[in-house]
Parts: C-alpha cells; sequence; structure tokens
C-alpha cells in the first residue's frame, strides 16, 4: 500500500511546476475547438484578427511546445520519485511494476472515455502507454534510461515537423469538433480513439524522451532538493529558459509575417522550424521546471526534513 505523503512535507518545486505545465496544456490546446478557418503553423487561424494574432504570438513563444514536454518531464519525475521511495522500502521490482501497471490501466480507461466522449487532442492514453515503459526502464538503470531519452528526442522532432508544416495541408480544424451534433462527433472520436490506442507505442513514443529525463531528475531528487542543487538548478533555468524562447522565435516570425505561406511554402525549411520549436521546448521545459524549484523553495513553505528510513538512507519526503 502507498502510503500519501503530508502536506507540509511536500516540495513545493515540482506542485508548481506540474500547475505552470497543465495551464500551458490547457492554452496550447484551445486552437482544438477552433474550426472553419484553414490552418497555419502551430495549427493557428491564418486569417486570425489582429488581437487573435497577438495571443497567438504569445502561446507560440511562451506555451506551444513547452507545456506538454514540461508536464511530460514532471510525469517521468514523478515515476522516478515512486521508484525511489519503492527502493527505500525494500519493495521488489516486480512488486513495483505490478502497481505501476494498475496505475496506468486505471489512467488508460479514463483517457479513452475522454477521446471517445469529449475531445479528440486527449493526451492520456499516450500518457499511460508510455509512462508504463518508463517505469519499466527505470527498474533497468541510469544508463538505459539516459539511453532511451537520447534515442526517442528525434520522435519528438517528428510533432515539431508536423508543427511547422501543418499550414500546407488545407486543415481547418479537428472533425468532431465541427460535427453537427455530440452524437455525431462521439462516432468520429471513437474510432479515431481505438486506432490511437493501437498505435500508441509508436506515435506517443516520443513522450518517452522527457519522461525518462525526467526520472534521471528525480534519480538525485533535482527538484526537491534544492539547497544541494541550488547552483545547477539555476544554470538550468537560465540556460533552459532562453534557449526555449530562442528557439520559438523563427517559427513565430514566420506565423506572424506568412501566415497564408504565400512566400515561404517550402515544406523542409518549415519543417526545420517546427523541429526546432519543438526539440527547444523540452529545453524550456527543463528551465520551467528548474525555476519552479527556485521559486517554490525561496516563496513558498518549507518542507518538512526527510527523516532516515529503516535502511539508513533518506525517506523520500514527497508524492507525485
Amino acid at each position: 500500500m502507498t502510503v500519501s505523503v503530508p502536506l507540509d512535507a511536500r516540495a513545493g518545486g515540482p506542485d508548481l511546476a506540474r500547475g505552470i505545465a497543465l495551464l500551458g496544456i490547457a492554452l496550447a490546446n484551445l486552437v482544438g475547438w477552433l474550426h472553419g478557418s484553414a490552418w497555419t503553423a502551430l495549427l493557428k487561424q491564418q486569417d486570425a484578427s489582429a488581437a487573435d494574432r497577438v495571443v497567438d504570438v504569445l502561446l507560440a513563444l511562451l506555451v506551444d511546445n513547452r507545456g506538454f514536454p514540461l508536464f511530460a518531464l514532471l510525469f517521468g519525475y514523478g515515476i522516478g520519485i515512486l521508484r525511489r521511495r519503492s527502493l527505500e522500502r525494500g519493495e521488489r521490482t516486480g512488486r513495483f511494476l505490478r502497481r505501476m501497471l494498475r496505475r496506468f490501466a486505471v489512467l488508460l480507461a479514463i483517457g479513452l472515455a475522454h477521446a471517445i466522449l469529449l475531445f479528440s487532442g486527449d493526451i492520456l492514453v499516450g500518457y499511460a502507454v508510455i509512462g508504463m515503459l518508463c517505469a519499466l526502464l527505470m527498474t533497468r538503470g541510469r544508463v538505459v534510461l539516459a539511453a532511451a531519452a537520447i534515442v526517442t528526442l528525434p520522435a519528438l522532432g517528428v510533432w515539431g515537423w508536423v508543427d511547422g508544416t501543418v499550414g500546407l495541408g488545407g486543415g481547418t480544424g479537428y472533425a468532431a469538433a465541427s460535427a453537427p451534433d455530440y452524437l455525431a462527433g462521439v462516432g468520429i472520436r471513437a474510432p479515431d480513439a481505438l486506432h490511437g490506442l493501437l498505435l500508441a507505442p509508436i506515435e506517443e513514443i516520443g513522450l518517452l524522451s522527457p519522461m525518462a529525463l525526467g526520472a534521471l531528475m528525480a534519480r538525485g531528487a533535482l527538484l526537491e532538493d534544492v539547497p544541494a542543487h541550488r547552483r545547477r538548478l539555476g544554470r538550468l533555468a537560465r540556460w533552459g529558459l532562453a534557449i526555449g524562447l530562442v528557439g520559438a522565435v523563427p517559427l513565430t516570425v514566420v506565423l506572424v509575417l506568412d501566415p497564408a505561406h504565400a512566400r515561404l511554402d517550402v515544406e523542409v525549411v518549415l519543417g526545420i522550424l517546427g523541429v526546432l520549436h519543438q526539440v527547444s521546448g523540452l529545453a524550456g521545459a527543463v528551465g520551467l521546471a528548474a525555476g519552479a524549484a527556485l521559486l517554490a523553495a525561496r516563496w513558498g513553505p518549507r518542507p518538512a526534513a526527510r527523516a532516515p528510513g529503516a535502511d539508513g538512507s533518506l525517506a523520500s519526503a514527497t508524492a507525485t
């Protein structure tokens, strides 16, 4: 049985970062409910008003492809915490994996219900499938996790390629969003959801890169033990946020100056700009997580000290 950690013993950094990530995901997915106007880069509308374009620019620079890598990183960080606490309790690996399987099975069921009943852009199915893979790799050691983060990074870039070139395809929105009634929308979403489930190990494998990175960070309690990692967190925050912002600029410029791709319609160029936007978003996610940990340590309540475990190790005072 998993024992909940008291609120005053939680480290505020991961919780603050999760809040930022969820806000970013919500803002980024607003475009999923817009339809009837041709898409441009990052699923924005080509004929947006001036006010809408200002919002588009802010989202493209600060939110798009930044919120979900941050959430995936923290998802992996949470798996890492659970594994660390499991080891501190002396739990066997098989028992840990069975417990993770139950958790992710519930998440998968919730994700399927969400994808079929409410929203075509559901992410929970992918998180359930890839999260279980991350938990399995977590039991195989640091080197395997690091290799997984590196090997799957190009898959993350594929999503960026799509974001950069989506305006060339003539799309005008998710089909279910423009369905004539709710049941018609369900009829569109249901086969898409089942198709997504079957292909999740392939289509969603890009999530493993930030998840594995987060799991690696959790091994050393990077976002929890701020005093021990303050200098490293400071460097990660500065460089990560800077890279995340600079990497978002080129595709954002295209969004502003040529949303209809009247001058720049070369797929390779737009794809590369999309990959840059996406991959730099992972750096930005690391910077946001590090910055949140520093802010929480400075302004939030101090978590209770971690007490020595029965085996002499430190028992984690954080929870997911």
